[in-house]
C-alpha cells in the first residue's frame, strides 16, 4: 500500500505546519492522516535523495499500541482588546475524533515534544469556520511506536 515507510524517525521526519485531515482507531491503534501536502523528511532521512528539506504527498502515522493521556483547547478571553485570562478545556478523544472526521475541525501540529518512555505531546491549533477561526491545542499521548508511511517526496515542496 505504501512505497516508504519509517519507524520512530524525529527528528529525520517531523510535523511542524502539517494537518490532520482524519483519524481512526484500529485494534489498539491510532491512524491519522495528513492532508495531500503530508509531513517533512529531512535532508538526512535515508529515503530522501534531494539533500533538502521537503515535504510528502498525502500520508499516514499509525501510533502503535496508543493510549491518549489528555487533549486540551485553550480559549483566550479578552475584554475591551486585552488579553484577560486563559481557559483550558479538555477534550475527550471521541470528541476530537468526532470533529476531525466531520470536517468541523482541522489540527495544525505547531511543536512536537517526545520521551524516552514513548510518549508525545504535540501542541497545534485546531480551525474552524466561525470567530476566533482556531484555539490552541494540546494533546498527550503513549504509544509503543510511531509508523510514517507515504509514497512520494516532492522535491519542489522545500522547507
Amino acid at each position: 500500500m505504501w512505497k516508504f515507510t519509517s519507524e520512530n524517525d524525529y527528528p529525520n521526519i517531523f510535523l511542524h505546519d502539517c494537518y490532520i485531515v482524519k483519524a481512526t482507531v484500529e485494534d489498539d491503534d491510532l491512524i491519522i492522516e495528513f492532508d495531500e501536502y503530508g509531513f517533512w523528511i529531512n535532508e538526512t532521512h535515508k529515503d530522501n535523495n534531494f539533500s533538502k528539506v521537503l515535504r510528502t504527498d498525502k500520508a499516514t502515522i499509525r501510533f502503535v499500541d496508543f493510549d491518549i493521556d489528555n487533549i486540551y483547547i485553550f480559549k483566550y478571553f479578552c475584554l475591551f482588546h486585552r488579553f484577560v485570562f486563559t481557559r483550558r478545556i479538555e477534550i475527550s478523544f471521541e470528541k476530537f475524533i468526532k470533529n476531525l472526521n466531520s470536517g468541523k475541525w482541522k489540527f495544525e501540529f505547531i511543536d512536537e515534544f517526545y520521551d524516552g518512555n514513548y510518549g508525545a505531546l504535540f501542541n497545534g491549533w485546531v480551525y474552524f469556520k466561525h470567530k476566533p477561526y482556531h484555539y490552541d491545542c494540546q494533546i498527550q499521548l503513549r504509544f509503543k511506536k510511531m509508523i510514517y508511511s507515504w509514497n512520494k517526496i516532492y522535491e519542489d515542496r522545500t522547507w
